[in-house]
């Protein structure tokens, strides 16, 4: 102990001036509210109480150490206040007890000695006043009197109870205090309001700051307000350290030295809380433990605020559990930004500190938050481990916003599961080489030198190499936040930068992330590499400039510097680029704007001139020179735009500046323009606007994918190496006349509509709806997507395939459909196994191959003409002709009927085919309900039949190669008539 006891000076004091009193039991009581009695017997005392509520007046109230008082209380929400209004403090050696609440007011002061013990459900002890009507009332508003000296409440004792409060100008733990499942609230204030809040929780608001010293009786100024040197132990319950001085005269105004315990108790979670108010300083030299070690509990809450805030020497707060770390404040929430937590303008935790989260068997870490407002000193073990039997790493965060140092790279691994994050947030940092600042001194350091923070490079490279994330943030600095801060915030106003200046290497890392959020630059002056290529090490990478959107912010890539995130996505977002260095990606390459604006990317070598690209507005600009520098060469694609920016505006790239990148995307909430000069990539192409696709210039490319939510207007000429592809769920696409698509392979394109002005090139040609159960128009005929004779010569082709086979068209009307000069026409009307879809042919169409694909029904209301095969496959009914309309397929190929398609027809028919596989079935619609009697009948009108002309090949379910005789299937009642003849007449 730094100063005497209280209690030897106390019983010096008494045995000088009134030895008869020191050991006497209280004295003088009146009843002054309630009924109750007041006995003596000895060295006991027996207070029976007979009302819910009593208020005694004692001249004065101490208990000898072979002394006892005891409460005998209606029941435990039964209260007494026992208020002293002699001159002498409380010396508590004995024994107190009560089955219910016990209040002690006594404004010179109370005493619990060393021998002294306290049972009860509920005490309050303290140097304030309180009237009779507001404890009547159950408004427990205390307050000073003003009459009386500034005294304090001790205890070096044991205190048992559901609830213990310690209020006075100074108040001191140095004994033991048990709360279990209850609560602990020890405050220093010159007035206050006591709440119950319920689950046996208390909470003391101080009102009023203490505004001068408090002395002992031996005349030594108190030099903390609130503080702990013993134990208090809470567990399943809350403890409260808290103070408000507004004297300057004191070294701390919170203080633990001892140990504060309220673990978890049958998963319910403990909480301490030590808050020195808007001024001094909180100090944390003990052990607080809110830790859950039994199966299922988690870890509790402890927040450490004030000032000024330190965790010093070997002080330990562990808010660790079973089943998941616990939540730690110390000097603020996340990033300052809870209004309902007060924010340190200083916090500090030494080299010798352990403060934990961890989740010990299985579960995720939690938080720990060191934060402050100017200055953050962080160089003990900061710990949210996940659990080892499963579980994530969880969060912590280090953030000085003028200035910080952090000696150690905090835990936040998961050795079975994914490793968690470590944020930090200055002003303005700097990353260097080494451990960064090391500035680290014997005791707490609450200044501020007014610089940069600084971080090393060394601590975030560990921090990467166990597969975290670490993000760093600015902000700009608020001048009017703290106009009387000393020295004065405006004389180092930081805008909020991010600078590397050291090389990361973030090899081991496995998959790892690094988020820079800058309110203003970012500036890549060393190199971000994996030192260990071909390890499959990852690096996700996320720079944002310009992070509050006020359209200030630059990323800024030095000449001769190397970002290389190896399998990992590097994204850019930012007002500005300047990419002077190299950028690589096997993976994926984001570059996008902030705050909605457009971007403008130019062919042209060097800065580039984007004026003639968006009329001088964007707000973006990538030259072909630093496109150049963005290597995304195996991984998926080089992103231009996120969506949430407006249009993209691209002009005269050529095959050189994507030679770089896997395939290129531009993706924007408004539009992408291809426009000015012609365009040339080296790969592929993905335009995926929300909004329309609008190309005025030409474009070529690998593999062109045009798929906006809106339309495609294209009105210059487009040409794929490979494949192009469109796909428009809300919109339109519309060729321009004259203009051409032209791709070595295919051609696809989704519309609602699809408009071919212009000529389509390509080995096979796609066509259809976007959405099920659509409906497509060929030839003559109409739909919600129609093909008409003109646009279907501007397709050359070796296939043109009509409808899809995952969306479902509903139906598809062909007439007088011309398409001789394609190779091969596929018409669907349904996804396979889906028994809906629909194929009506009116009027008489041409074809070379035809293959029919329908999940309901096919109409043939004229004739088809096929130069070469032609294949019919429909899941349910394949109707010709209706039931007295004969049909004509006629072609010089093969004509071929699928299992599980029907073909039905009325009136005598023809097939003019040299081959004709039936393995679907024959309905006749006029069939008779009896057999007819010649065997086989004769086609003279008189009955349906089918008749194979000049067919040297038939094959079906029954009989052999040749068919001359009735061919019989289906039931008694159904009867197929195949002919195969020289000619009708012949039949």
């Amino acid at each position: 102990m730094k100063t005497k006891s209280v209690l030897m000076v106390l019983w010096t004091l008494w045995f000088t001036v009134s030895p008869l009193w020191v050991w006497a039991l209280p004295n003088g009581g009146q009843i002054a509210a309630g009924s109750g009695s007041i006995q003596s017997s000895g060295g006991s005392m027996t207070i029976q109480q007979n009302t819910q509520q009593l208020i005694t007046n004692w001249q004065s109230f101490s208990i000898g150490a072979a002394e006892s008082v005891t409460f005998q209380q209606p029941n435990a929400q039964a209260t007494a206040l026992n208020r002293v209004i002699g001159v002498d403090p409380s010396l508590i050696m004995g024994r107190l007890s009560a089955n219910g609440q016990v209040f002690l007011s006594n404004p010179a002061g109370v005493l619990f000695g060393p021998g002294a013990q306290v049972n009860a459900n509920a005490l309050v002890a303290t140097t304030l006043s309180i009237s009779d009507q507001d404890f009547l009332d159950g408004n427990y508003r205390f307050f000073q009197d003003p009459t009386r000296s500034l005294a304090s409440v001790i205890n070096e004792g044991r205190i048992t109870g559901r609830y213990v409060g310690l209020f006075a100008p100074a108040v001191e733990n140095r004994g033991v205090i048990v709360a279990n499942l209850g609560s602990v609230a020890l405050a220093s204030g010159e007035a206050g309001t006591l709440d119950f809040t319920g689950d046996n929780l208390i909470r003391f608001a101080i009102t009023q700051p203490v505004s001068g010293e408090v002395r002992d009786t031996n005349g030594n100024v108190l030099t903390h307000r609130t503080r702990n040197a013993g134990l208090i132990n809470a567990d399943g319950g809350q403890v409260m350290l808290t103070a408000w001085d507004a004297s300057q005269v004191v070294q701390n105004v919170v203080n633990n030295e001892g140990v504060i315990q309220a673990r978890s108790v049958e998963k319910k979670n403990g909480v301490v809380i030590l808050h020195g108010g808007p001024t001094g300083t909180v100090l944390n030299s003990g052990i607080i433990d809110v830790s859950g070690n039994d199966s299922g509990e988690t870890g509790g809450t402890v927040h450490i605020l004030g000032e000024n805030v330190g965790v010093i020497e070997e002080a330990v707060v562990n808010a660790s559990g079973a089943a998941g770390g616990g939540d730690v404040l110390i000097g603020g929430d996340r990033q300052g930004g809870n209004p309902a937590v007060q924010n340190a303008q200083a916090t500090y935790i030494g080299p010798n500190t352990t403060v934990r989260a961890d989740a010990t068997e299985s579960g995720d870490g939690g938080r720990v938050i060191a934060f402050a407002q100017r200055a953050a000193r962080v160089y003990g073990l900061l710990s949210a481990r996940g659990g080892p039997l499963g579980g994530n790493g969880g969060f912590i965060e280090t953030s000085g916003k003028h200035y910080f140092d952090i000696g150690r790279t905090p835990d936040v691994t998961a050795s079975n599961g994914q490793s968690g994050t470590w944020l930090i947030d200055p002003y303005n940092i700097e990353i260097v080489a080494g451990g960064g600042s090391s500035n680290i001194v014997g005791g707490p350091d609450f200044t501020s030198d007014g610089t940069s923070a600084t971080l090393g490079a060394d601590l975030i490279t560990a921090a990467l190499a166990e597969g975290g994330t670490v993000t760093i943030t600015t902000g700009e600095e608020d001048l009017d936040a703290s106009p009387s801060a000393t020295p004065p915030l405006d004389a180092f106003a930081q805008p909020g930068n991010i600078t590397v200046s050291s090389d990361l290497n973030f090899d081991g890392s496995e998959e790892a992330t690094l988020n820079l959020f800058a309110h203003n630059d970012i500036n890549i002056n060393a190199n971000i590499f994996d030192g260990s290529q071909g390890d499959g090490d990852r690096l996700n990478l996320s720079m944002t400039a310009d992070s509050d959107t006020n359209g200030r912010g630059k990323v800024n890539v030095a000449s001769g510097v190397t970002v290389d995130v190896g399998d990992g996505d590097l994204g850019i977002a930012a007002d500005d680029v300047n990419i002077q260095g190299e950028l690589y990606s096997s993976y994926r390459v984001y570059v996008t704007p902030r705050d909605n604006g457009t971007i403008g990317v130019d062919g042209a070598v060097g800065t580039g001139d984007v004026s003639n690209i968006c009329g001088g507005a964007c707000g973006l600009t990538l030259s072909g020179t630093e496109l150049q520098n963005i290597h995304a060469p195996g991984g998926l694609s080089f992103v231009v735009g996120n969506g949430s920016n407006d249009d993209v505006f691209v002009s005269g790239l050529t095959a050189a500046h994507t030679a770089n990148q896997a395939s290129t995307d531009f993706r924007s909430a408004g539009d992408v323009h291809f426009t000015g000069d012609s365009s040339e990539f080296s790969s592929t192409v993905n335009a995926l606007p929300l909004g329309d696709v609008v190309v005025d210039a030409e474009i070529s490319g690998n593999n062109i994918n045009l798929s906006p939510a809106g339309n495609v207007w294209v009105n210059a000429n487009i040409n794929a190496a490979d494949s192009f592809y469109s796909f428009s769920p809300l919109g339109a696409f519309q060729l321009a006349g004259g203009k051409s698509i032209t791709a070595l392979n295919d051609v696809f394109l989704s519309a609602n509509d699809v408009h071919l002005d212009g000529s389509v090139v390509a080995s096979a040609v796609h066509v259809n709806t976007t959405t099920s159960y659509g409906t497509i128009g060929l030839g003559e005929a109409t739909g919600g997507l129609t093909l008409d004779n003109d646009e279907i010569a501007n397709i050359t082709a070796d296939e043109l395939l009509i409808g899809d086979s995952v969306l479902d068209t509903s139906e598809v009307t062909v007439d007088s459909m011309e398409a001789s000069h394609i190779s091969e026409v596929s018409i669907q009307a349904t996804a396979p196994g889906n028994y809906t879809g629909q194929v009506t042919f009116v009027g008489n169409s041409n074809f070379n191959n035809l293959t029919l694909n329908a999940g309901d029904l096919v109409l043939v209301d004229g004739n088809i003409v096929t130069l070469g095969n032609f294949l019919a496959s429909v899941e349910q009914q394949f109707l010709i002709g209706g039931q007295a309309f004969p049909f004509t397929l006629d072609g010089i190929g093969r004509f071929e009927l699928t299992a599980g398609s029907t073909l039905a027809y009325g009136g005598t028919s023809i097939i003019l085919a040299p081959e004709i596989i039936l393995n679907g079935t024959l309905q006749d619609l006029n069939a008779p309900a009896e057999p007819p009697a010649q065997n086989p009948p004769t086609c003279d009108g008189s009955s349906t039949c089918v008749v194979a002309l000049n067919v040297p090949n038939v094959t079906a379910p029954e009989g052999g190669s040749q068919f001359t005789e009735l061919v019989k299937e289906g039931t008694q009642s159904t009867f197929i008539s195949l002919f195969i003849a020289d000619s009708k007449t012949n039949c």
